[in-house]
C-alpha cells in the first residue's frame, strides 16, 4: 500500500469522523439559535457535545489510522462465527493441584461449567431500556425545555454507558465481549483437598478470552463461540491480559445459544481492542502536552501569589488550590512542596473528612 494512498485514506476517515462531529457541533449552535434556544441553554448543549467530542477524539484518531490497515489486510466480509451473549453456557476442563494421601501433590482435571454473566451489564441494559426519548419542542411548546431534556437524555445515556453494557441481543440480553466474566459451579476437589502450594490461587472463575478484531461492542471486541476461546482458572497457567487476578489457560469453550435471528461476527481473534491501545497512546501524548502547559500556568500563578499576597496562611491556601487544579504540587518560585492525605472519611447526613495538608515551608512544631 503506497504511503500516499494510506494518508489519503486517513485524511478521508478524519473528515468523515472527527471533522463531521466538529462540523455538527458548530451547525448545532446555529440550529439552536434559529429554534429560539436561549444563549445559556445553547452554551450548555454545546459544552456537553464538545466534551463528548473531546472524550472521543483519541478514539476517532486511532480509528482513522487503523481502518486503512485493516482494509489492506482484507479484514472485512468474514462474518461466519455465531456471536456470544451473556447467559451462554461455558464448558471446559481445569487442572488443579490436589492431595491424595500418601502420594505427593497431584495435578487433576476438574470440570468447568458456568455461564457468561456480569450483573452490572444487566442493570445498565435495563436502565437504558427505560430511558424515554426526549420530547420535541413541539411537544413541550418551549425550545429551552426541549433542549434541556435532550441534554439530560445525553448525559444520562453517557452515565449508563459507563456503568455497563449498552449493546443488547434480542432486546434485553447484554452482549459478551472479551473479558466478560463467567459464574461457574464451584469445584469439588478430586482428592482429599486442594494442595497447599496452590491454595492462594483463585478458583471457580474465568472470562471470555478473545473477541473479533473488526467488530466491537461498547468499545471491546465482540466475542463469538469456539474460536474466541475462554480462559478457565488453572493452578498452572498464565496471567490474563484483562487484569483479572488468578492464573488461567484457554481450556474452555463458549457455546452460544442461537437467538431468534442469527447474528454472525468475524472469527479473527484478538484479546484487546487495538484501536483503544492506539487511542491510549494519543491520550498519553495529549496528556504530556497538557501537563507541560499547566506547569507553565502553575508557575505564573505561584509567582503572582508570592508577589501580591502578604498573609502567610492565605498564601498557603492559594498555593494549595493552584497545585490541586494544575496537578503540580511544587511552587517553583519558592521551592515549597505541598501534599495532602485524607486519614478517614465518615459518611452520613453531615459527612466528616479528616484531611492533613503538609508543606515543606511550615514552621509548625
Amino acid at each position: 500500500m503506497a504511503d500516499t494512498g494510506y494518508f489519503d485514506s486517513v485524511s478521508a476517515n478524519l473528515k468523515t469522523g472527527v471533522g463531521a462531529q466538529v462540523k455538527g457541533i458548530s451547525e448545532g449552535v446555529k440550529a439552536n439559535s434559529d429554534a429560539g434556544v436561549s444563549p445559556s441553554v445553547n452554551a450548555l448543549d454545546t459544552g456537553v457535545k464538545a466534551a463528548a467530542a473531546i472524550g472521543g477524539l483519541a478514539d476517532g484518531l486511532s480509528e482513522a489510522a487503523m481502518l486503512p490497515v485493516l482494509g489492506a489486510m482484507g479484514m472485512k466480509g468474514m462474518a461466519c462465527l455465531p456471536i456470544s451473549k451473556q447467559l451462554d453456557p461455558v464448558i471446559g476442563v481445569d487442572i488443579h493441584l490436589v492431595t491424595i494421601p500418601p502420594s505427593p501433590v497431584v495435578p487433576m482435571p476438574h470440570p468447568y461449567v458456568g455461564v457468561l454473566l456480569r450483573p452490572q451489564d444487566f442493570i445498565a441494559a435495563a436502565v437504558s431500556s427505560f430511558i424515554p426519548p426526549p420530547p420535541t419542542a413541539e411537544q413541550t411548546g418551549d425550545a429551552d425545555s426541549a433542549k434541556l431534556a435532550e441534554v439530560g437524555h445525553t448525559v444520562l445515556t453517557m452515565a449508563v454507558g459507563m456503568l455497563g453494557a449498552t449493546v443488547k441481543i434480542g432486546g434485553f440480553i447484554p452482549r459478551a465481549v472479551a473479558s466478560t466474566p463467567t459464574r461457574s459451579i464451584p469445584h469439588i476437589p478430586m482428592g482429599a483437598g486442594w494442595a497447599a502450594p496452590s491454595a492462594a490461587i483463585p478458583k471457580n472463575n474465568g472470562h471470555a478470552f478473545m473477541g473479533s478484531l473488526t467488530v466491537l461492542a461498547d468499545g471491546m471486541p465482540f466475542s463469538g463461540g469456539g474460536a474466541h476461546l475462554h480462559l478457565d482458572c488453572n493452578d498452572v497457567g498464565i496471567p490474563s491480559v484483562h487484569k483479572v487476578p488468578g492464573m488461567f489457560l484457554p481450556t474452555g469453550v463458549i457455546n452460544p445459544i442461537p437467538p431468534a435471528r442469527q447474528i454472525l461476527t468475524s472469527p479473527v481473534p484478538v484479546p484487546l481492542n487495538p484501536m483503544a491501545a492506539l487511542a491510549r497512546k494519543c491520550t498519553g501524548a495529549f496528556g504530556r502536552f497538557y501537563k507541560k502547559k499547566t506547569r507553565k500556568l502553575a508557575d505564573r500563578l505561584h509567582s503572582k501569589v508570592n508577589r501580591t499576597i502578604k498573609s502567610e496562611s492565605l498564601k498557603n491556601m492559594l498555593h494549595k488550590a493552584i497545585c490541586t487544579v494544575t496537578g503540580h504540587p511544587v511552587d517553583v518560585a519558592s521551592g515549597t512542596f505541598f501534599t495532602d492525605e485524607e486519614d478517614f472519611w465518615l459518611d452520613g447526613p453531615v459527612p466528616l473528612s479528616w484531611e492533613r495538608t503538609w508543606y515543606s515551608r511550615s514552621d509548625y512544631r
